[in-house]
């Protein structure tokens, strides 16, 4: 067949894109290499998070999810639980995420409307949500590390610069 013939046959790219996303060879593990090629590139956390929860929700559907971050204080935000029961939601499934190290960055927390058990399929889908976020969580941990570093140096060589250096002959 020539190559022509099989670009004069493929389907309009929406149909191309929404049969590639609901066929199980292409869909979980294309969005999942699209979300690592986020992280490698820099993309912004929160758009990185909030790709990852729009994964779950439509994946598993009727659901709302939800990634919150321990804060630099060893804190967790949970506002998130308190705002979602006053709405009727009802925790579907909470999972600890965690770094390289198994300090807590974390946690995926998946609200509904009805209370039910998670399919081996969810459970599944749910960990590899929760790895990627971890893998997105660390990255910006230690981007943020490095940055803080950074400009330690800077500061310590505009100290340098500013003091004047003993001559040596």
């Amino acid at each position: 067949m020539d190559n022509r013939d099989s670009r004069a046959k493929r389907a309009p790219k929406e149909l191309w894109l929404y049969r590639n996303y609901t066929d199980s060879r292409y869909g979980p593990s294309a969005q999942e290499r699209q979300i690592l090629e986020m992280i490698v590139r820099g993309a912004p956390l929160s758009g990185t998070l909030n790709k990852l929860c729009t994964l779950i929700d439509l994946e598993i559907g009727n659901t709302v999810s939800v990634v919150s971050v321990v804060d630099d204080g060893g804190g967790h935000v949970s506002a998130h639980a308190q705002s979602a029961t006053q709405v009727g939601l009802i925790l579907f499934s909470s999972t600890d995420i965690f770094s390289r190290s198994k300090t807590l960055l974390g946690t995926l927390e998946i609200y509904g409307c009805d209370p039910r058990l998670l399919t081996a399929n969810e459970s599944q889908l749910i960990q590899r949500v929760a790895l990627l976020a971890a893998i997105a969580l660390q990255r910006h941990k230690d981007t943020q590390k490095l940055n803080r570093t950074s400009e330690n140096w800077d500061c310590a060589l505009d100290r340098g610069a500013n003091e004047k250096l003993p001559f040596i002959n």
